[in-house]
C-alpha cells in the first residue's frame, strides 16, 4: 500500500517536468500588408510582384511572412534584373 503511494506521488511530481518537455510555444505568424518598390522605372510593380512569392494579403489565399522567403524573393529580383541587362 505504501509503495503504490509512492509510486503515484512519484508519477504526479513527474507530470509537470514531463508536460514541459513536449509543450512548444505558439509559432507567431504575420500576415504581409503590402510590398512597395521604390525607385523601380523598368518595370511595373505588378510585374516585380510576380516574381515574388512573399506577396499582400488578399482575402485568398493568405500569405504569410517568411524571412527565408522574403530572402529568396530578393535574389529572384536581382537575378532578374541582371537577366535583363542591369548590374
Amino acid at each position: 500500500m505504501i509503495r503504490s503511494k509512492l509510486i503515484w506521488l512519484t508519477c504526479l511530481a513527474l507530470l509537470p517536468a514531463a508536460a514541459g518537455i513536449h509543450a512548444q510555444e505558439p509559432i507567431k505568424k504575420f500576415r504581409v500588408k503590402s510590398v512597395v518598390f521604390e525607385g523601380n522605372i523598368s518595370f511595373s510593380d505588378k510585374k516585380l510582384k510576380r516574381l515574388m512569392l512573399t506577396r499582400p494579403y488578399n482575402f485568398f489565399p493568405r500569405f504569410y511572412y517568411y524571412p527565408e522567403v522574403l530572402e529568396d524573393d530578393l535574389k529572384n529580383l536581382v537575378m532578374f534584373y541582371q537577366q535583363n541587362g542591369y548590374l
